[in-house]
């Protein structure tokens, strides 16, 4: 990793590149600190010439290798890694983060946002044992995160990670599998997206009634998202058709 930072340090300062990146790049290779490897590193991935996510994440990386515990250093990495479409990389490195400082909602938020793409990801992939596993591991972090602190932030995750899991069994066909998670999920933390699933769950199934009231239930938490009000009305047209 270092040698692949350095390789990029050369190209910048080497063919007179922007100037913040160049002058940032100098202060790391005379006078490396976490705040400058940070720094630089931002740059890279904003650059407005050429956005580099790969140089910035090797830059966090050669940073680790000098500061293998700094939370901020760590959480940069994380997001570089999740720019370029990684799962397992930032999840790991967020959970480090975590683990040595004291716990911050957005950074949960972030971990939880990737372990549902991880669980959506196995669920619609086939892998339905996978997906309940990954969420096992999810729930084991959340226990023991939240009793840090953050408890609403953790459940959210929960939350979230369960609506993911309900809609990739509803892509295998596994109606109770999905239905259980969905419904975990509303208990957690009530959502849109485990609303309008279950809506179109009960739609698909003749329950009108529930789908109805599942239906209503999105459509009051969807706040300002026009596109999602938009396909619950829609399913809510379809169940009061059928319904008569």
């Amino acid at each position: 990793h270092t040698a692949e930072m350095y390789t990029h340090l050369a190209r910048i300062i080497g063919i007179g590149g922007d100037r913040e990146i160049t002058a940032r790049a100098e202060t790391v290779a005379n006078q490396p600190s976490v705040d400058a490897y940070v720094k630089l590193a931002a740059a890279l991935r904003t650059d407005g010439h050429g956005p580099d996510p790969v140089g910035a994440l090797a830059v966090c990386e050669a940073g680790l290798a000098k500061f293998p515990h700094d939370p901020g250093l760590l959480e940069a990495a994380a997001d570089h890694a999740t720019a370029l479409g990684r799962i397992d990389q930032p999840i790991a490195l967020y959970e480090a983060a975590l683990a040595g400082a004291p716990v911050d909602a957005t950074v949960a938020k972030k971990l939880g946002a990737l372990y549902a793409e991880r669980i959506a990801r196995l669920g619609f992939g086939g892998r339905p044992a996978a997906a309940k596993t990954a969420l096992a591991a999810l729930e084991k972090t959340t226990e023991q995160q939240a009793r840090r602190g953050e408890h609403a932030a953790w459940t959210e995750v929960e939350a979230a990670a369960e609506t993911a899991l309900g809609k990739g069994m509803l892509s295998q066909g596994r109606l109770e599998d999905a239905e259980r998670a969905l419904t975990d999920s509303i208990d957690l933390a009530p959502s849109a997206d485990a609303y309008e699933t279950l809506a179109t769950i009960h739609y698909k199934t003749n329950r009108f009634a529930t789908a109805n009231r599942y239906a209503s239930e999105a459509i009051a938490v969807a706040g300002n998202d026009v596109a999602r009000r938009a396909r619950v009305e829609r399913i809510a047209g379809d169940v009061a058709r059928a319904d008569k």
